[in-house]
């Protein structure tokens, strides 16, 4: 994601940090995040993904200064997933997500019902990129 986003190089420029996580791989090759209803081994596998990126929030905001209400997540196709996944569960430690590519929900196959993330604890500002289009929507949440 570093090459093809080239965050790095903004954020040496803007003075800011980014992080980039690993999900799990499939024979080395294949990264991927448990999203809840959404991918793979990691998702059959039950990986805390959630629990992982919250870990690597704190550790990075124990050993930098960091803003905790300038904490962003971006994701693309299924970190997208997970980044909706974390906003809902963690809404409370993003400022906002950007989402690329992703849904909330999906179906292991047509004869069998979609699954979704669970609704948000409380409303997160989500950007959401499409092709061609792009909109702002606060999630729906309780608070």
């Amino acid at each position: 994601m570093e090459e093809e986003t080239g965050l790095s190089d903004l954020a040496d420029r803007e003075g800011f940090l980014v992080v980039y996580p690993n999900g799990i791989t499939l024979f080395g090759w294949f990264q991927h995040w448990n999203a809840g209803h959404c991918c793979g081994r990691a998702m059959k596998d039950q990986v805390d993904d959630v629990g992982f990126i919250s870990t690597v929030i704190e550790e990075v905001r124990r050993d930098f200064r960091v803003d905790p209400s300038r904490i962003y997540m971006v994701g693309y196709s299924n970190g997208g997933m997970l980044a909706y996944l974390f906003a809902a569960q963690e809404p409370e430690t993003l400022a906002a997500v950007a989402v690329i590519g992703a849904t909330i929900g999906s179906s292991p196959s047509p004869s069998q019902p979609e699954v979704r993330i669970p609704p948000a604890r409380r409303p997160c500002l989500c950007w959401l990129f499409t092709v061609g289009r792009m909109t702002a929507s606060p999630t729906e949440g309780d608070g």
